[in-house]
């Protein structure tokens, strides 16, 4: 019987041992590839254009870029929404998170204010889901830190959060008032961040993607050095091959015509599975609602100027939100912004409402993106 548990132990060993390793050689979502974005960061603060490889570790591209230079007089802080947009600010760094969540908002911030680089202006890109009730974490983990750190320096302006009686508070909001510091420095990423990553590396759903990935790129593409993985581009195919630029914007958001748009946001809504909000979005999280509104005071405090832009809905889903009481959150959420807006003196841009905003389905590039240049057009229309 011994023998035979040891063999099995040795088996699962080896069968783990081959997993990891494919998934760390392979490493498709680049769980694994620090040294990647910080290859490509150098690069960036050197003024060059980078190609995009797909899937990377977006919080940390953020901390090096905005730790790495001196800070703009403006910075963009949103999520994929703001980073095709031709913004027109003289001084201006794009800070986009994709998917953020109201936590990868404050983690950014936190960045720039744990490193004493709070810049003149914060334009805060939110999309319609910021105030839903979320995992009280963020979705870009490896920042997480940063967002208990700008939390616990916000917390004496604005209004607290609350909670029911009796109930524990979610997320990193149980520890923002002692931010970890690793070596007199924020640490950054949680501890159970490192943990999902190291369960990741034996996931046999992981090692299914590392072989598929394996199947297209060959082993020598995998086993290629940062450097030689970091592609430096020109303008030109920049145009056509998604990048990054050094302003922290991104090139080449794919046009889709406007039959396939309404065909994928159609069937979003036959899954009831929205952008952001998944299958419901019936109030705004309260909890959420205060941490931005002392976040807002906190900055107004500290001198620096905000202004707000609502990125539009895609009229079908739009047109569907607006009349469900699934996703009344919505409605909610631009209404307390524009309340927060004029409660603070912050400038309001734009709308979730296509028709407020003067934004057609043909402007949109995607179901989720308006083409930079009706971006902008939209962001210049303050709606009040």
């Amino acid at each position: 019987m011994r023998k035979m548990i040891l063999k099995v132990s040795l088996l699962s060993l080896f069968v783990l041992g081959v997993v990891g390793g494919i998934n760390f050689i392979a490493d498709p979502a680049n769980l694994f590839g620090e040294a990647l974005v910080r290859e490509m960061t150098t690069h960036l603060l050197q003024g060059e254009i980078v190609q995009s490889p797909g899937d990377y570790d977006e919080g940390l591209l953020q901390k090096e870029m905005l730790t790495g230079q001196e800070p703009p007089e403006t910075v963009i802080v949103g999520s994929s929404s703001i980073l095709y947009v031709p913004w027109e600010y003289p001084s201006c760094y794009v800070a986009g998170v994709s998917g953020a969540f109201l936590r990868d908002y404050l983690a950014v911030i936190g960045i720039l204010d744990a490193s004493d680089r709070l810049p003149k202006r914060i334009v805060l890109g939110i999309d319609p889901w910021i105030l839903k009730r979320d995992n009280g974490i963020g979705r870009h983990t490896s920042i997480a830190g940063y967002a208990d750190y700008e939390i616990a320096q916000s917390e004496d302006y604005g209004p607290k959060p609350e909670r029911a009686e009796g109930s524990q508070p979610h997320g990193s909001e149980a520890s923002h008032r002692k931010p970890k510091r690793d070596g007199g420095r924020i640490a950054g990423e949680s501890a159970q961040s490192r943990l999902d990553r190291v369960w990741e590396l034996f996931s046999f759903a992981y090692f299914q993607s590392s072989i598929r990935f394996l199947q297209q790129n060959g082993l020598a593409e995998c086993l290629k050095s940062p450097q030689e993985r970091t592609r430096v581009m020109t303008e030109e195919e920049a145009r056509r091959i998604p990048s990054l630029l050094p302003g922290g914007g991104h090139t080449a958001l794919p046009h889709y015509d406007m039959a396939q748009n309404d065909g994928t946001a159609l069937s979003a809504i036959d899954d009831k599975n929205l952008p952001g909000m998944g299958d419901e979005f019936r109030k705004v999280d309260e909890r959420n609602r205060s941490l931005l509104e002392q976040e807002l005071a906190y900055l107004k405090a500290r001198g620096t100027e905000v202004e707000i832009y609502l990125p539009t809905l895609y009229p079908v889903l739009y047109e569907y939100v607006k009349g469900s009481e699934d996703y009344a959150g919505v409605t909610q959420t631009e209404a307390l912004l524009r309340e927060l807006g004029k409660t603070y003196g912050i400038p309001v841009h734009g709308s979730f409402d296509p028709e407020r905003s003067g934004t057609q389905s043909g402007d949109f590039a995607d179901w989720l993106h308006v083409d930079g240049d009706a971006a902008i057009r939209e962001y210049q229309k303050l709606v009040e």
